[in-house]
C-alpha cells in the first residue's frame, strides 16, 4: 500500500489551482468528472501519454504550424539597398516605416526563412492580445520570432498581396525618433501597397483578427 505523504497533498492542491486557473463552470467541471480525469490518470500511470506538444495538438490547444511562405534574406547588404529596390518597383514606405528600416541590421549571406501566419485568435487569444503576449505565444507553440529583415524582404516579395490585408511582423521592436518601439506591417490598401508600422511597446493591443507573420524554425 502507497503512503500519502505530505508533497503528494501539495501536489494534488495543485492539480486543483491548475483546474481552477482555467476558470471551468459547473457544467465543464462536470466532464473532467465524467471519467476524464480518471483516463488521463489511468494513461499517465500506463506510460502511454503522449508528448504534450502531441497532445497539445490533438486536444486543439495548439495551431497548426504550416509554411505560408519562403522568403529569401541577405538579397541586399544594406537598408539603404532596400529602400532603393522597394521604391523603384513601386512600393511604398510610411513615415514611421522608413525610420526604423533606416536603423535595421541586414545579413551580409542569403538565408530563406520559412514563415507561417496566423491571427490573434488562431494563436489561442479569445479577445485584444498584447504584443508581448503574442510573442510569448509564438514561442511556445514552437515558432520563432522574424529578423527586422523580413520587414522589407517580405514586402519586396509579396507583389500579389490581396487588397486588404495587412500582416504584423513578430520581431524585435525598433525605437523610431519618439521613442515608441515599432514594429514592420506589411499591407495593401489606400493608395498601394505598403511598408509600414504598428506599435511594438508590450502593452500594444492587437484585435482577434489581426493576421501575425513569424518564423517556423527547419528541422
Amino acid at each position: 500500500m502507497s503512503i500519502v505523504t505530505f508533497g503528494s497533498f501539495g501536489q494534488a492542491a495543485r492539480t486543483l489551482d491548475v483546474v481552477a486557473e482555467q476558470k471551468l463552470s459547473t457544467e465543464e467541471v462536470e466532464v473532467l468528472n465524467n471519467g476524464y480525469l480518471t483516463d488521463l490518470a489511468r494513461a499517465i500511470r500506463m506510460g502511454t501519454v503522449p508528448v504534450r506538444d502531441a497532445f497539445q495538438k490533438f486536444l486543439g490547444l495548439l495551431p497548426e504550424l504550416k509554411i505560408w511562405k519562403t522568403i529569401v534574406l541577405g538579397l541586399h547588404k544594406t537598408p539603404a539597398e532596400y529602400e532603393e529596390a522597394l521604391e523603384k518597383k513601386g512600393f511604398r514606405i510610411g513615415d514611421w516605416a522608413r525610420q526604423i528600416l533606416r536603423k535595421i541590421t541586414v545579413l551580409q549571406t542569403v538565408v530563406e526563412l520559412d514563415l507561417c501566419v496566423l491571427t490573434v485568435a488562431e494563436l489561442g487569444f479569445k479577445g485584444n492580445a498584447r504584443y508581448d503576449a503574442i510573442c510569448a505565444r509564438i514561442i511556445e507553440i514552437g515558432g520563432q520570432l522574424c529578423p527586422n529583415e523580413l520587414g522589407p524582404a517580405l514586402r519586396e516579395q509579396y507583389p500579389d498581396q490581396p487588397y486588404g490585408e495587412w500582416d504584423v511582423i513578430a520581431m524585435e521592436a525598433v525605437t523610431d525618433s519618439d521613442g515608441d518601439l515599432s514594429v514592420f506591417r506589411v499591407g495593401h490598401g489606400g493608395r498601394g501597397q505598403w511598408l509600414n508600422t504598428s506599435y511594438g511597446n508590450p502593452e500594444a493591443l492587437f484585435c482577434p483578427d489581426s493576421r501575425v507573420v513569424f518564423g517556423l524554425p527547419r528541422k
